[in-house]
């Protein structure tokens, strides 16, 4: 059983520094060692194509988008 589910729009805000409400985000991030999320099945494709977004609106580079899919494998989800 879960303790709440992960939405791609509150994932990306880990990761943009400019998202509004990052640190409830960040803290929800951190309690991950403790709880458990789960994931909706569309979940990879909207993460990816948030990333996307952001990339073409210069809001972040390909090697910033290497290391969010990096610590994403790492991350307790």
């Amino acid at each position: 059983m879960s303790d709440f589910v992960l939405d791609a729009s509150f994932t990306l805000q880990w990761f943009l520094d400019d998202e509004a409400n990052r640190e409830y985000s960040l803290s929800v991030l951190t309690s991950l060692s403790e709880k458990r999320a789960l994931l909706p099945k569309l979940w990879f494709y909207e993460v990816g194509n948030g990333l996307m977004m952001a990339y073409r609106c210069k809001r972040i580079t390909f090697d910033q988008i290497d290391g969010f899919l990096t610590r994403l494998k790492h991350a307790s989800i």
